[in-house]
């Protein structure tokens, strides 16, 4: 809403509140229950029409002639967060905390407690007591640049069409590098699962997975990591396990309908190695098999857009920038069990 609208809007409420009050001025005083009745007889929100359609793509147009960074309206920023937990299956799996600064100091338990039997009134002892300690989610800066034509962000009537395209896009791009770079990141900008020191590991005896390795997978993880565990791959990992059934059952080990492997929910990723011919090469990362709540993600709850039509001037285009910030830890690497090829 433009200030000089937001300025008629709050007259608006200061006449009506005056009209309402003066009907039940008789004295010289007003009473407490007369002011709350007038007050809530008054409809008229400050803020109308917050979240109105196409409010994005002004918001966007206003980055133009703005000299600092401008942070998105938080009714913007929560849409795309939503877009991006629904494409990103890590985000809707992992333990998301939220930072207000660039580095995030995630507790967890070093030392987990244990239970000892007593007598009625007896000492406390023979327990190991837990140790706390810190992991640290250093938070990095990620940003994606769209090109609009200006013709589109002009058309105020196709702006709310105009606003799910920028969002969905944005959140998309988001999703796709942020589940890339927690599997399989490599130092830059952190080393993701595939790259942690640690972690549990089951190598196969050939190039491709087996009935009886998958069993040694899904019963490699302690209990105490072994919550909601999950599988990640490449759809060609996948494609394998279905041609597989049991020695003994004679069934497909992983269920289409349910959407599991042995039982086990399961997701693709196309950044993850995929197989040729039906094998993966030596050495190769298969498959990942954890559970992804022992993901932390620090995120900064916040977007920023810069926008400007220099970039592309001779095209006709304004160019969009939009960065996020976020960091990750993994403070228990042995719960992120890594399948691998044979090794040589």
């Amino acid at each position: 809403m433009e200030d000089k609208e937001l300025e008629v809007v709050k007259q608006e409420i200061i006449d009506k509140a005056v009209e309402k009050l003066e009907g039940n001025i008789s004295t010289k005083y007003v009473t407490m229950e007369e002011l709350k009745k007038s007050l809530e007889n008054i409809k008229v929100p400050i803020i109308q029409n917050q979240d109105e359609p196409g409010g994005f793509t002004k918001f966007v147009k206003k980055t133009l002639t703005s000299t600092t960074e401008p942070i998105v309206p938080a009714q913007y920023v929560n849409k795309i967060f939503d877009i991006m937990r629904d494409y990103s299956v890590i985000l809707k799996n992992a333990t998301i905390v939220n930072v207000g600064s660039n580095t995030a100091y995630v507790p967890y338990v070093e030392t987990r407690p244990t239970v000892v039997w007593i007598d009625e009134a007896a000492q406390i002892t023979g327990m190991t007591e837990p140790s706390l300690a810190n992991a640290t989610a250093t938070i990095k800066k990620a940003a994606t640049l769209i090109n609009i034509s200006n013709e589109l962000l002009a058309d105020a009537t196709i702006g709310p069409a105009t606003d799910a395209l920028i969002m969905d896009l944005v959140g998309k791009a988001f999703a796709k590098e942020i589940d890339k770079q927690i599997l399989v990141g490599n130092t830059t900008p952190w080393n993701g699962i595939a790259k942690i020191a640690g972690t549990t590991s089951v190598t196969s005896t050939g190039y491709a997975p087996t009935w009886a390795e998958l069993h040694n997978v899904i019963f490699g993880l302690s209990s105490d990591y072994m919550i909601n565990p999950v599988f990640f791959a490449n759809k060609g990992f996948y494609g394998i396990a279905f041609a597989l059934t049991a020695s003994t059952a004679g069934s497909p080990m992983l269920d289409l309908n349910t959407k599991t492997l042995l039982g086990y929910p399961y997701y693709a990723n196309e950044d993850m190695n995929a197989p040729s011919a039906g094998a993966y090469a030596a050495d190769h990362l298969m498959a990942i098999f954890c559970d992804p709540k022992q993901i932390i993600i620090g995120m900064r709850q916040e977007l920023a857009v810069e926008s400007t039509r220099a970039f592309k001037f001779d095209y006709d285009l304004t160019s969009l920038k939009i960065t996020a910030r976020l960091g990750v830890a993994f403070p228990y690497p042995a719960a992120f069990l890594l399948y691998k090829s044979k090794a040589t």
